[in-house]
């Protein structure tokens, strides 16, 4: 039974590696979790113990601090230690081929090779997950579940008989239906939304903040008159820097659908007052550049990761607001009907996209939840079946 054992050292991550443990163990089951390996009975020699421990189709954590090495101020560091526990936990599990994965917390950085014995000298190549202790705790162990959830599903062929029979157990419940997910899960699945979207959602703010940059030069060397080159140089330029900032910011990460929509809402009605300000003003106002502009903004809100109800929302309300500047500004009903119907067509497109991501995006996550199912009754029929045995 393929288990995961967390590595550390007591000095640099004991109090973080106790709340991944819980996570994992919360995910997993209690079976299916390893800490401490290697507290080893005394008397016995904690080399055969941790290699009798670890299995090939284990998962490995290296948990890495700022003291994982064991720097001293004379002599060589722990990890340089022929007889040093995590050395050896580390270098038995490379021996055997299991699967490791530092993790880094704390901002520790990973070691070079040069501070590692020749055991080890890998270990700086393997991709490393980063954990933070603090307010994105949550979201980076999840990450780290996931890519864990992938390693053993790739390893199925080797699967355990306890597990191939809990499959046999879940198949059934998948292909009767997916049931509505409660409020656990809708809160889990939004996470996992942010979390697979966060990149995107960043790109496409990246993507209108050089576009609008790109306008606002070109308006400042041109001179471009009007609200328009007000628009773009002094209001739409500052603006799109800030958002792409604030996607950094905890609170647009744990709201991430309100943060992406309150985006567009708020995009909308700058346009929307913008082009109405200059058409008051009389002074150089242009239907067909401001409809070109209001085209610009569903394509970018086209590229941002919306979920299907916050996309209808919100192309209902630009819709809305495309009327009532055509009703207050008297436009002619033949230009009127064919700017709307052209809008329509580009909301329709951002709909579709998001139906599709948040779609798509669902099957992977109760495929991920699915992986878990059979995970935790593999776990318990293992130990179910050691128990026997021991009795």
């Amino acid at each position: 039974m393929a288990k995961i054992i967390l590595s550390y050292r007591r000095s640099d991550s004991e109090a973080v590696v106790g709340r991944i443990r819980d996570r994992l163990s919360e995910y997993y089951g209690e079976a299916a979790v390893f800490i401490d390996i290697d507290s080893v009975p005394f008397g016995a020699d904690f080399r055969k113990q941790i290699s009798d421990s670890l299995q090939s189709d284990d998962i490995l954590l290296a948990i890495i601090g700022p003291k994982w090495v064991g720097q001293r101020r004379a002599g060589l560091s722990r990890i340089n230690e022929p007889t040093d526990p995590v050395r050896v936990e580390i270098e038995t599990a490379l021996q055997k081929r299991a699967q490791v994965i530092p993790v880094l917390i704390a901002g520790a950085k990973m070691p070079r090779e040069s501070a590692l014995p020749e055991s080890l000298k890998q270990l700086p190549y393997l991709n490393a997950a980063e954990i933070d202790t603090g307010r994105d705790f949550h979201q980076h162990v999840e990450r780290l579940i996931r890519a864990i959830d992938l390693i053993f599903g790739g390893n199925s062929d080797s699967a355990s008989p306890a597990l191939r029979k809990s499959e046999t157990a879940v198949r059934p419940q998948a292909q009767s239906g997916a049931k509505p997910m409660d409020g656990k899960e809708l809160a889990d699945f939004a996470a996992f939304y942010c979390d697979q979207t966060i990149v995107v959602g960043r790109t496409a703010m990246a993507i209108g903040m050089v576009s609008w940059l790109s306008l606002g030069i070109i308006d400042l060397i041109g001179d471009t008159p009007g609200m328009l080159g007000h628009y773009r140089t002094l209001i739409a330029v500052p603006s799109t820097v800030a958002i792409f900032a604030a996607s950094f910011s905890t609170p647009a990460q744990r709201y991430w659908q309100t943060f992406l929509s309150a985006i567009c809402v708020v995009d909308g009605l700058v346009v929307f007052g913008a082009a109405l300000v200059e058409y008051v003003s009389g002074t150089g106002f242009n239907i067909w550049q401001w409809m070109a502009i209001a085209l610009v903004t569903v394509a970018i809100a086209t590229l941002f990761p919306l979920r299907f109800a916050n996309a209808v929302g919100i192309c209902i309300f630009g819709l809305l607001l495309v009327c009532v500047f055509y009703v207050i500004t008297k436009q002619p009903l033949n230009v009127s009907l064919f700017l709307v119907i052209v809008f329509m067509i580009s909301c329709f497109v951002c709909v579709s996209v998001a139906f599709f991501r948040e779609r798509t995006l669902l099957l992977l996550f109760r495929s991920s939840q699915r992986q878990s199912q059979r995970r935790r009754a593999d776990f318990n029929a293992a130990e179910i079946v050691g128990g026997s045995a021991a009795g």
